[in-house]
This record gives C-alpha cells, sequence and structure tokens, in this order.
C-alpha cells in the first residue's frame, strides 16, 4: 500500500470517526429531550401514593412498591424506604418477585448490603416461585461482579421452572434465567454445558410467542433494531395509516410487543431500540416506495436508524432509566419481569 493511499484512508477514517461522535451526541441529547418530556419522579411517586391508598386494595402493594422506586428516582430515599416497608407490610402481590426482593435491591444499592443480603438470604431459602426474583438478583449479582451468586440463584431459578410445566411463562423464564446462567458461566470461565444449548428452543419458543401474540398477519423478521414509536408518535401514524386494530392497538400493546421482540434478540447481535417519528417514517416511505403497513418497512426503518447511529442501546442497566422515555428505572418499567 502506498503512502499516499495509506494517508487517504486515516483521513478518511477520520472523517467517519467525527460523523459518528456527531452522531452520537445528537443521539444523546434527542434522548435527554426525550426523557424530559414526562412528568417529574416526584409527581409521579404522589400519585402512585395515592392511588395505593384510595385504589384497588388488590394493587396496593403494587401502587406502593411503584411510588417507592419513583422517590428513587427523585432522590429521597427516606420516603423511598418507608413505602417499601409499607407495600411489604402490605401482603399484597408485587410484580418482578415481590416486594421484599424489591426492597433488599433498593438496600443492596444504596448503602445498607448486610441488611439487604440477609434479606435476599431468606427470600432464597423460601424458594420464591415467581422466576423473575432469581433473575433480579442473579442480574443484580451479575452487575456487581459476584458472579458465584449469580450463579446460585440463576440455577436455583431455572430448578424451580423445571418442577413446572411447559406453558410460555415457563419457557419464557427458562430463556431468560438459562441467558444469566450461560453469562456467568462464561464470566467464571466454565464451559458451555448442555442447559446452554437448551437456549436456542427456548429462544425460538419466545420468538414464536411475539409473533402469535402481535404480529398476527403473518411474521415479521426481528432485527437487531426494533422501531418503536412514542405515544404521540404512534398516534399520529395511526392517523396516516390506519392499522388493523388486532395488531397491537394501544401504546402500551406496542411497548410490549417491542420489549419482547428486544429480549428474543441474541445478545451478541447488539439489540438497539430506533424511537422514530411519523414525520421520519413518512420521509422514509416516501423516499424507498414502501408500504407503510408492510411490517418488512418498519423493520428496515429501524435498521436504518440504527446505522445512522440514530438507535439506543439495549437493554439499559438494571439502575438506568427505560428506553420507553418513562423517567422509570428500566427493571422497574418495560424491562420488569413478567
Amino acid at each position: 500500500m502506498s503512502e499516499g493511499s495509506s494517508g487517504s484512508e486515516r483521513a478518511e477514517l477520520e472523517a467517519l470517526r467525527r460523523e459518528n461522535a456527531r452522531l452520537t451526541a445528537e443521539l444523546e441529547v434527542l434522548a435527554g429531550q426525550f426523557r424530559a418530556a414526562g412528568p417529574a419522579p416526584e409527581e409521579l411517586a404522589l400519585e402512585y401514593e395515592d392511588e395505593g391508598e384510595a385504589g384497588d386494595p388488590r394493587e396496593r402493594a403494587q401502587n406502593l412498591n411503584e411510588a417507592a422506586s419513583y422517590w428513587v428516582l427523585a432522590g429521597d430515599l427516606v420516603r423511598a424506604r418507608r413505602r417499601y416497608l409499607d407495600a411489604i407490610a402490605d401482603g399484597g402481590e408485587v410484580a418482578g418477585g415481590g416486594a421484599r426482593v424489591w426492597y433488599a435491591l433498593f438496600l443492596m444499592d444504596h448503602g445498607d448490603q448486610q441488611a439487604g443480603r440477609k434479606l435476599l438470604g431468606t427470600v432464597f431459602d423460601e424458594g420464591p416461585e415467581d422466576f423473575s426474583a432469581y433473575e433480579l438478583v442473579g442480574e443484580m449479582f451479575e452487575e456487581r461482579g459476584e458472579f458465584d451468586a449469580a450463579l446460585r440463584w440463576f440455577e436455583a431459578g431455572l430448578t424451580r421452572l423445571r418442577m413446572g410445566g411447559d406453558d410460555p411463562e415457563h419457557r419464557l423464564g427458562r430463556f431468560r434465567l438459562s441467558g444469566g446462567r450461560g453469562r456467568v458461566r462464561r464470566a467464571l470461565g466454565l464451559p458451555e454445558d448442555a442447559a446452554d444449548l437448551r437456549v436456542d428452543a427456548d429462544q425460538a419458543s419466545v420468538l414464536e410467542q411475539v409473533n402469535q401474540r402481535f404480529r398476527p398477519q403473518g411474521p415479521e423478521p426481528v432485527s437487531v433494531a426494533v422501531l418503536y414509536f412514542p405515544a404521540e408518535e404512534l398516534s399520529e401514524v395511526d392517523r396516516r395509516w390506519p392499522r388493523p386494530a388486532d395488531e397491537y392497538g394501544s401504546h402500551d400493546e406496542h411497548l410490549a410487543s417491542v420489549e419482547l421482540q428486544l429480549r428474543a434478540i441474541d445478545p451478541g447481535m447488539s439489540p438497539r431500540v430506533a424511537v422514530a417519528t411519523a414525520a421520519g417514517f413518512a420521509g422514509y416511505v416516501a423516499d424507498h416506495g414502501v408500504d407503510p403497513l408492510d411490517s418488512s418497512a418498519r423493520a428496515a426503518y429501524a435498521a436504518e436508524l440504527a446505522r445512522r447511529g440514530q438507535a439506543l442501546v439495549w437493554p439499559p442497566g438494571r439502575n438506568e432509566q427505560c428506553w420507553c422515555g418513562s423517567g422509570r428505572k428500566y427493571k422497574k418499567c418495560c424491562g420488569k419481569p413478567n
């Protein structure tokens, strides 16, 4: 290679790096604006507190637990602790592993690790039935680099799931816990075993669930980027191009569809959330002459946004804000095991 051509390639590489940096900075600004558009965490915490007191008594523990998570985001840890304890005292059902698990994770994150570990030990010895408890705690230890503890929780959850049936919920649980188990085994330098190989079968099952539940008109290929429209943008998309009601009628169903598709992507493929606008999608449709109601058009537009660097990395960390823009922690929002 000549010196001239080498210099030209270096200049081209540097130009690409500058463009990538520009797009990354632009994406960070847009993501910040997207997150800032929602209500303040204090407002949401108060709303959940009010709902906990005046709403359905069966949902009181869940509402108090949600209020606690928003007080954490607001920086009021004292009030957050009170609400977590209120949720535990209520004794009602709390999604994602139960009120004690969420409180233990709060303690681990905010300085009282001895109490948090003691509470987690009690929960572990009792053997919760909800697989999400094992997933949440396993991921917490994984993030802390405590891989032996993480492996213990992931394997305990899988053992309990194997005692159950083979319905979609059990298959989803096995898929997610097996994925966590495989990650920490690799981190510990352990070889792949039969349980790791079963992850592919469970992943195929999860993908089939997504297709059956959210895309009755035919399967949509799952790419490394999944298109997401915020609520106002989805309303505008529906106004421009009305969709069949059974595709995903509400924004909540759209959120669930996006999250399930993301979960089904191999983590090694670097999943992305392509946050889109109706105007941007309209421009893409016009430029490429595609049918906006065709699932392949949405998939292609998501891939295009990812190629431009205009897509969010998924999944967010356990303590990072959710990709949907709610302002809540991911694990308390779209990433909540269910």
